[in-house]
């Protein structure tokens, strides 16, 4: 057995001695592809902007402008600060207004989101949870840029 063994294993240990490796393989691959045109990230939405409702009963306007690096509104008589929120894809972006306080509770600033250039604001809440952002009876202001 020892005897048949042995010529069967060398003959297997010719065989893949003469086997190339991989790394010798001929290269044998596609033209490289032109890379991907790398796309500049998305400009940052402007918010500057007269604001009004628009499709409703409801006559409001707010005013945003820019300073440097911060933003600032005018609603009526009232002027103050916005703080902008992001999401870190910026595909939801959102204000609060500070200084411009609800009807109900009193305390409350109002905040909206922005989208397309638009705040959308939810004016009223329901039984559970209870609050009015202005004296006007839709309870989903859109006030679109002019």
């Amino acid at each position: 057995m020892k005897s048949i063994v042995l010529p069967i294993v060398g003959s297997l240990l010719a065989l893949a001695a003469c086997q190339p490796a991989a790394t010798d393989a001929p290269a044998t691959t596609a033209p490289a592809e032109a890379p991907a045109a790398v796309s500049a990230p998305p400009a940052r939405p402007r918010f500057e902007g007269t604001y009004a409702a628009t499709d409703t009963t409801c006559n409001l306007s707010i005013t945003i402008t820019r300073r440097d690096t911060s933003y600032f509104f005018a609603c009526d008589s009232l002027r103050g600060p916005v703080r902008v929120w992001r999401n870190a894809t910026d595909s939801d972006v959102g204000f609060v207004f500070v200084g411009l306080k609800s009807i109900e509770p009193e305390d409350d600033d109002i905040s909206c989101a922005w989208q397309d250039s638009m705040l959308l604001i939810q004016n009223y809440g329901n039984a559970m949870n209870e609050y009015q952002r202005f004296d006007c009876g839709d309870k989903y202001l859109e006030l679109r840029r002019q």
